[in-house]
């Protein structure tokens, strides 16, 4: 993940983004009515929209990424109640709840599910993701989501997690985890990470996963060469494994950035991806520089670039961060996939003006790449 800029309200960034979604994931009918619903979301450097493939002129949900350690500050917290009430409700036990587990929460993700965003009093679902060494280590992570499904009013899920989590092999990664309440049936989002694609299908029936397991494992012979890195999302309810499986793809022919356009071809091979949407996503990933936006670029934006007298600007990172496939009733039912968006400073450097990513210039030119969030 690039280094975040500090959070600004999202209504301006998001204006400013909407518009540049190709018409093939966001109809230019519909934008007007995504900007109205996402226009009172609460401060955040970066986020995502989350856009159906396989069905024409579908509204993205849409999600906000922010650094836990900003529960900590005494700072208001924007947006509508129930999302006041959350960040309040963690922020007031971030301290206590944690103690020198903290640092073990490496990103707080909201999001927001299509139609809840046309409610007034909207619930986000959030998601915690862990550090790398807190995700590789049960003794670590564990203690850590119980914490969070304590404070989250949980405590029915505790016994089915640990039973999952404990029945998972060595070296597999707690990546992601979070709850998921606003559905009819609540349920607890493990996203597991560092599973062999060859064993993976038994791995999840050993966990529980009602799937058909000689189904997923011949599905994922087909998928695995058109992505580098595959994590699992299972879903967890008090008494037992849901069967609805998503399967997060990482990785492409570039490699670090983005998921190129391998996966999204296949994916219209196999019926899960229309060919408009394939293309708009490669469309997606670009670098916006303040020049080559001068009449729309966000005006609170500038204001923070005139104390370094020029020296650096804000721009705004668009990549295509993963795909993600959901296999249920014995076959991939669904592709979704996941368009991310940040704020990062660059230095200004050269005699033309040119930009290098970072505050601190990398040791190669051109732009610093940007790691999947995971």
């Amino acid at each position: 993940m690039p280094p975040l800029a500090t959070g600004k309200p999202p209504r301006t960034l998001l204006e400013f983004l909407i518009p540049t979604l190709p018409e093939a994931l966001l109809a230019a009918d519909l934008a007007s009515e995504f900007q109205l619903a996402v226009a009172n979301l609460p401060a955040a450097p970066a986020g995502w929209f989350e856009c159906h493939l396989g069905a024409e002129g579908a509204l993205p949900d849409c999600g906000l990424m922010m650094e836990p350690s900003l529960l900590a500050t005494p700072a208001p917290v924007e947006g509508p109640p129930a999302v006041r009430r959350l960040l309040l409700h963690l922020g007031e036990t971030w301290l206590d709840g944690l103690n020198n587990q903290a640092s073990d929460l490496s990103m707080l993700l909201l999001e927001f599910d299509q139609p809840l965003l046309r409610k007034s009093d909207l619930v986000p679902l959030p998601f915690f993701s862990l550090s790398p060494a807190a995700a590789l280590d049960r003794n670590r992570h564990l203690p850590l989501v119980e914490i969070v499904l304590k404070w989250l009013g949980q405590t029915s899920f505790i016994p089915e997690v640990q039973r999952v989590l404990a029945r998972l092999p060595a070296g597999t990664s707690l990546d992601q985890f979070g709850v998921i309440s606003a559905r009819e049936e609540p349920v607890v989002r493990l996203n597991l990470g560092g599973l062999d694609p060859r064993a993976m299908a038994d791995i999840l029936g050993s966990c529980g996963w009602p799937g058909d397991i000689s189904s997923l494992a011949s599905d994922l012979q087909g998928l695995v060469h058109h992505c580098q890195a595959l994590e699992a999302c299972l879903d967890v309810h008090p008494h037992g494994v849901g069967p609805r499986l998503g399967l997060e793809c990482f990785g492409g022919h570039l490699a670090g950035t983005d998921i190129g356009m391998d996966l999204p071809s296949y994916l219209v091979q196999i019926g899960l991806c229309t060919p408009a949407k394939a293309q708009a996503l490669h469309a997606w990933s670009a670098v916006l520089q303040p020049k080559d936006h001068a009449g729309s670029w966000p005006q609170d934006l500038r204001w923070s670039e005139r104390l370094l007298a020029g020296s650096a600007v804000r721009i705004i990172r668009r990549w295509l961060n993963h795909i993600k496939l959901i296999h249920q009733d014995g076959r991939w039912c669904e592709a979704k996939a996941y368009l991310f968006f940040g704020q990062e400073w660059w230095r200004q450097r050269g005699d033309q003006g040119e930009l290098q990513g970072g505050l601190i210039a990398p040791d190669q030119p051109g732009w610093e790449a940007a790691a999947p969030v995971r």
